[in-house]
């Protein structure tokens, strides 16, 4: 499904239409992982959601981007001031506020992405 957001915010600057993705698992993240290689090699920066739960089930979330790939690494913006590198591995375990801290604590899985369309 291709968000009205993603149509605005994005498109313009890619040429790309973006769809949404849950991954919620491993292994739905490990099976996206692919694609999202491809886009980042394709000048296409793919748009992540995070998120996690404290321990009384509240929901926090947050939104980064994916822009590059070297190795098994991904490069990853994040709008609160920060590109740093993850590794594939951090990504596909939920781990993204593992030792690069591209999110902090309270948000370590990437629960969706954003593809260009085909």
């Amino acid at each position: 499904m291709t968000t009205t957001a993603d149509s605005m915010e994005i498109s313009p600057h890619t040429g790309a239409a973006y769809d949404f993705q849950e991954s919620r698992s491993a292994d739905a993240r490990r099976d996206v992982r692919p694609d999202i290689e491809k886009s980042v090699a394709e000048g296409k920066p793919v748009p992540i959601g995070v998120e996690g739960y404290n321990k009384r089930d509240e929901r926090s979330g947050h939104a980064m981007m994916i822009t590059g790939q070297e190795g098994n690494m991904l490069q990853v913006y994040n709008p609160w001031g920060t590109t740093t590198w993850i590794s594939e591995e951090d990504f596909v375990n939920g781990h993204v506020d593992k030792a690069s801290k591209a999110s902090d604590n309270r948000i370590p899985d990437a629960y969706a992405v954003h593809l260009p369309a085909d």
